[in-house]
């Protein structure tokens, strides 16, 4: 029985014993009883626990999250299995193992964080160790980007946010020259799921990233690199990107497998933000835009003109 039913069946008891001149009441003056301990019960169950429970329906989300610990859990084993799989030419067992987690209570977010994209950056080290060619690494992303494509529409309508009359607008790209951009789809799906609208797209050139930030306005630019060998190519990019955009508070995030060891390295290339996942690229987009709004806001007095810092373009 719910917490609402019985309270419907106490008010449904009280009403039937005030009917029957309350026989089985002890003799006890109206007055003790209604502002008595008694009177205090009458008045939480008949009336502020009902209040309460009406309040809590309209406020509660409504998907809860379960506690991460009564979760099933994504293992290493899952992890290996599901790398071996990618490397075969059959895209149904792929899909059969990455269905299977989601059939024995894996969170859809889990299986992206905890599943798909370890299994990427275990792709990543058998090329470095030349343990898998270039054509198997590709091979084998794209099993991993096929899956993230039917999963999508799921993972966008988990969206809970509350609707923006603006929506914020990211580009997210891989750096020019990079070939491989799983981690690019994976983070824009984390912003669509989030609300933003989003710009996925492939840029060859320098040249190219600059026509897009020239013709459109964004509010965040996403770059993925994958080796600390184009960190200096990444700082020219950052820089001409600042250079072209319309809009001057750009705020230019970089992420990938050449940041997750050394965050620091974002601010080296002028980067804004940097985030170590596709969840945690979002927070801190989000706060990034969040502190840009209070700055807009924050009123600048003519003597504080000459203090004021200026925002490096």
């Amino acid at each position: 029985m719910t917490m609402a039913n019985k309270i419907s069946a106490q008010n449904t008891r009280r009403r039937g014993r005030e009917k029957c001149g309350a026989q089985d009441e002890p003799d006890t003056s109206p007055d003790l009883v209604e502002t008595g301990f008694e009177g205090l019960l009458r008045t939480i169950e008949a009336d502020i626990i009902p209040r309460l429970l009406l309040a809590h329906q309209h406020t509660a989300p409504q998907n809860e999250h379960v506690p991460t610990a009564a979760l099933p859990a994504v293992t290493l084993a899952d992890v290996d299995r599901l790398t071996r799989l990618t490397q075969n030419r059959d895209f149904a067992a792929v899909w059969t193992e990455v269905d299977g987690q989601r059939a024995r209570g894996v969170p859809l977010e889990a299986v992206f964080l905890e599943l798909l994209a370890p299994v990427a950056r275990r792709l990543g080290k058998l090329w470095e160790d030349d343990l898998l060619d270039f054509t198997g690494v590709t091979i084998a992303l794209m099993r991993l980007q096929q899956v993230m494509r039917e999963l999508a529409p799921a993972f966008s309508a988990q969206c809970a946010l509350r609707p923006r009359q603006t929506p914020l607008r990211i580009l997210v790209t891989a750096a020019p020259g990079e070939q491989h951009r799983f981690g690019v789809q994976m983070v824009a799906e984390f912003f669509r799921r989030a609300g933003w609208e989003v710009r996925e797209d492939t840029v060859n050139s320098d040249e190219a990233l600059r026509t897009l930030l020239a013709e459109s306005h964004f509010d965040v630019l996403g770059l993925s690199l994958g080796s600390q060998t184009g960190l200096d190519a990444l700082s020219w990019t950052v820089q001409t990107s600042r250079d072209a955009t319309l809009n001057r508070d750009l705020g230019i995030m970089v992420g990938g497998p050449a940041f997750v060891d050394n965050p620091a390295q974002a601010a080296k290339v002028g980067a804004d933000l940097t985030a170590s996942d596709a969840r945690s690229a979002v927070a801190s987009a989000e706060n990034f835009m969040k502190n840009l709004e209070a700055r807009r806001m924050t009123p600048v007095w003519p003597g504080d003109l000459h203090s004021a810092p200026l925002r490096r373009h």
